[in-house]
């Protein structure tokens, strides 16, 4: 499909002139004696997903640019997820606040990508972020500041029962009501990231564990679909949660040790 040109209107240094139709925008420019144009045609991949393919031309010589806003908004998501999950490692309330940015950039990806369960699972992520955020600054009655702890072993079997319901629920969903190509392990690694974000609220240690499964398994899945930015940052995540699991059962002794000092 064409573009359409309209007069031009030149100033000393440089004028623009933009022609838009529904696939195809032109440009036209002069600078000085210089004189160049260049075109941009929007492409579909066969994902679905759009990119722009520019050809640039400034007297005889022409240049070729594919610009990719998917990618774009994955690196700046990965940029944030880095900052988020090194809070984390930190055991930092500032978290919390980067949590409530993330997933709204992640809903927009995985919704492009067809990873439904995970756009899914980052709108919990959005509500729990604020949950957390909220536990994590209340003070506790007896000890102040939420301290780092294991895991009630108590909550073992609940907690079990529960992430195999959601597993079953979300793969049901995914199976029946949508194109999902991987619909079982994007149900593995929605349901133990929602268990996972729930223990992180409570600053439960063991919650490491968890995401150490979820990230290795989320590699491999955003490198088979693409979305290789994605990958690899999930990539640093399961080194940092293998890092972070033993970082905050040193942090939870060193608090253990300052309490005990103190109480006696």
């Amino acid at each position: 499909m064409g573009g359409h040109h309209s007069g031009i209107t030149r100033s000393p240094l440089s004028s623009y002139l933009f022609a838009l139709s529904s696939s195809r925008w032109v440009v036209n420019y002069y600078k000085g004696n210089i004189c160049g144009s260049s075109t941009v045609r929007k492409h579909r991949e066969n994902g679905g997903l759009d990119f722009y393919y520019s050809r640039l031309e400034i007297g005889r010589f022409s240049y070729n640019f594919v610009f990719k806003p998917m990618q774009t908004i994955e690196i700046i998501a990965a940029i944030i997820a880095l900052v988020y999950i090194y809070l984390e490692y930190k055991a930092s309330k500032w978290l919390w606040p980067v949590g409530v940015i993330m997933p709204i950039l992640y809903i927009w990806i995985f919704f492009q990508s067809k990873i439904y369960a995970y756009m899914g699972i980052n709108i919990y992520y959005f509500f729990a972020s604020i949950y957390g955020w909220i536990r994590w600054t209340r003070p506790t009655p007896d000890k102040g500041e939420l301290p780092i702890t294991h895991t009630p072993k108590r909550l073992f079997l609940p907690l079990g029962v529960i992430g195999a319901a959601i597993y079953a629920a979300i793969a049901f969903v995914l199976i029946r009501f949508t194109d999902s190509p991987v619909p079982y392990v994007d149900s593995f690694t929605s349901a133990l990231s929602i268990i996972a974000m729930w223990l992180l609220a409570h600053k439960h240690v063991e919650q490491w564990l968890l995401w150490v499964a979820v990230n290795m398994v989320s590699c491999g899945l955003y490198a088979w679909q693409g979305l290789y930015p994605t990958s690899i940052l999930f990539g640093i995540y399961t080194i940092i949660s293998i890092l972070g699991y033993f970082k905050w059962l040193r942090m939870m002794r060193s608090e253990a040790e300052k309490t005990l000092r103190f109480s006696s």
